[in-house]
């Protein structure tokens, strides 16, 4: 009985049941499991090599469509346009697959486990340069962000190198299964040794070069957030907003508003000297975001601190909204204001600022900024 006959009889739709499950935790999302990126290629191209071709692409373009699906849920972007997105996911989350189905046996064992992850790759780049979501999704190396030494080699070779890290687990282990290959298990072996061993030393012996300053980052809390939703859930649009008097948007935005200032305060007060609010953290109408930024100033002087502010303001002028952020200087001055230059095409119908980096000359260093 042949190698293929073996397989064929002891594995197949169980395994796209497993990695179909697995794969749901490996979204850079809010559930990922960072185990599970490393282990569901496995399930996935044991399915994909003991069932016919035609089945094995239907079976794991439906899971790649699922998992698109649940990231654009677990994004808030399901009722969007942008949904449309998932189906233009399915090709490159399912070519890697499908490559390694028609090549990995074809080759040398190790040449044959290189397959799936330079695919792999290649289709994670590709979705980043063509899409408007960038790396958010479908990148196997976000979902290591808490391994620190894997993290290291991004210093290297950018997130794409622990994407090739992780899925490189897949076929290797499946050449293991299927012939017990133990050459190219221990190259792989030897890759992740390398790897880990030299991230694991970066960290504990790179030097500090220079003083440190201490950096916050702030958000505002659900509760503001969820009282923020029940004031302006009224209006159906942003003229609607604009035909309201000025103070009354003010008392809408004012939970959020108000939270992120009083937590920049006591960020400053734990020892901050430079805090950062999130891209659109903070709203105001026009006429509202000069007391808003005064209120700032004033925060900012108080602490002899740099805030970022992170703002939306919507304004009379077509497209009705701009994405900012705000550098208040520990003086209470401006020292940029600074448009968002690459919106996100159909989610952000505003105008791009004109793509200049802003950069401010501070004690602590050179600061500059840019909206995601």
């Amino acid at each position: 009985m042949t190698t293929n006959t073996i397989t064929r009889t002891t594995s197949g739709w169980p395994m796209l049941a497993i990695g179909g499950a697995l794969s749901l935790f490996a979204l850079h999302a809010t559930g990922d499991l960072a185990p599970a990126a490393w282990l569901y290629g496995i399930a996935l191209i044991r399915f994909c090599r003991t069932v016919r071709a035609g089945r094995a692409i239907l079976g794991v373009a439906a899971v790649t469509a699922l998992d698109a699906a649940c990231w654009m849920y677990q994004a808030d972007l399901a009722a969007s346009p942008v949904v449309l997105l998932a189906l233009a996911f399915v090709p490159p989350l399912t070519a890697p697959f499908v490559a390694d189905r028609l090549l990995a046996r074809r080759l040398p064992p190790l040449a044959g486990t290189l397959v799936y992850p330079a695919t792999k790759v290649a289709c994670e780049f590709l979705v980043a340069s063509v899409t408007p979501l960038g790396t958010l999704f479908g990148v196997l190396g976000t979902t290591q962000h808490a391994n620190l030494p894997l993290l290291q080699l991004a210093s290297v070779t950018g997130v794409y190198g622990l994407s090739f890290v992780v899925a490189w687990t897949a076929p290797v282990a499946n050449l293991l299964l299927e012939r017990g290959g133990l050459r190219p298990v221990a190259a792989y072996s030897a890759v992740l040794a390398v790897v880990f061993g030299a991230g694991a030393m970066r960290l504990a012996y790179a030097p500090i070069d220079g003083p440190t300053v201490r950096v916050a980052g702030v958000t505002a809390s659900r509760d503001s957030v969820a009282r923020l939703g029940d004031r302006i859930r009224r209006y159906d649009s942003v003229s609607e907003m604009l035909a309201e008097d000025a103070a009354t948007m003010r008392a809408a935005f004012e939970p959020v508003n108000a939270d992120l200032l009083a937590a920049t305060a006591r960020e400053a007060r734990a020892g901050a000297r430079i805090v950062v609010w999130p891209e659109s953290g903070a709203l105001a109408v026009d006429a509202g975001a000069g007391p808003l930024l005064d209120r700032a100033r004033r925060v900012a002087a108080r602490y002899r601190v740099y805030v970022q502010i992170g703002l939306t303001t919507y304004v009379e002028a077509a497209p009705q909204v701009r994405n900012q952020t705000v550098l208040i200087t520990p003086t209470g001055g401006t020292a940029w204001t600074y448009d968002k230059s690459h919106p996100v095409p159909v989610l952000e119908p505003y105008q791009a600022g004109p793509g200049v980096l802003p950069v401010a000359d501070t004690g602590y260093g050179r600061l500059s900024s840019l909206i995601c």
